[in-house]
């Protein structure tokens, strides 16, 4: 089958096609209302070099090169189930994933909370946030690293009020219509190929009209054919007389 047969498939049951998008339609607007969506809040946080190679009255963020793998190790903690568990346990239906903001140069942190409202969403980033320099700190001393050589980490941006994320709405919403369009077509193709099966010639028989002048009172139509001869009127008195009156 080409796309010409399937358009003039499409043509022919087009009150199939039709009643199936309208159904489509209706099932798509359903669930854009009925599934739920979740918000998005986020915290930028930036490593900051110690105070030994930044010196006295030195300017931190001159010096921000070279901290890439010490936020490639932070990443790797943070996710780690020791820390997102506790977090997330805290926050039932609600978590957070870490990851290095990759549009800047510079070694920035983002944390990214999800919830099912606004509320949860910052609870839950703004707790990951807190432990964040702790978990840095810890990295640190259990290497005997010395204060004047630890890296620090610091806010750099905060959401005060999360974001909308309709992903899961736009999903359920695209999967619908997908199969919704699917099944119209091969619903739209099977009712073609049945009508066809039963009428080659691509011909229905034309329902039989009823006589008019057949009523239940009348009884059965007329026959269609010549009319019954009408009688002679020109008979004799001698056909219509009893012969015993003539003799």
């Amino acid at each position: 089958m080409n796309l010409r047969d399937l358009t003039a498939i499409l043509a022919r049951r087009w009150l199939v096609v039709l009643g199936g998008l309208l159904v489509t339609a209706g099932l798509c607007a359903g669930l854009a209302t009925q599934v739920p969506v979740s918000y998005v809040a986020r915290s930028s946080l930036v490593l900051l070099p110690p105070s030994l190679v930044v010196g006295e009255g030195g300017n931190p963020y001159l010096y921000l090169g070279g901290l890439g793998q010490a936020l490639d190790v932070l990443i790797r903690k943070l996710n780690a189930d020791e820390f997102t568990k506790p977090v997330e346990d805290a926050h039932p239906g609600s978590e957070f994933v870490v990851f290095a903001d990759t549009s800047t140069s510079g070694p920035i942190l983002v944390i990214e909370g999800t919830g099912a409202t606004s509320a949860d969403a910052l609870a839950v980033m703004n707790d990951a946030a807190r432990l964040t320099p702790d978990t840095l700190l810890t990295l640190q001393t259990s290497l005997a690293v010395p204060e004047n050589a630890l890296i620090t980490i610091t806010p750099v941006a905060v959401d005060e009020k999360p974001t909308i994320d309709a992903k899961n709405r736009i999903q359920a919403a695209g999967a619908a219509a997908a199969v919704g369009v699917v099944l119209t077509l091969l619903l739209a193709v099977r009712r073609d190929g049945r009508l066809a099966a039963r009428y080659p010639d691509g011909r229905r028989p034309r329902r039989q009209r009823r006589d008019p002048t057949h009523t239940a009172k009348d009884g059965p139509a007329r026959q269609n054919g010549p009319a019954a001869a009408p009688a002679d009127t020109d008979a004799t008195a001698e056909d219509t007389v009893p012969s015993a009156l003539v003799n």
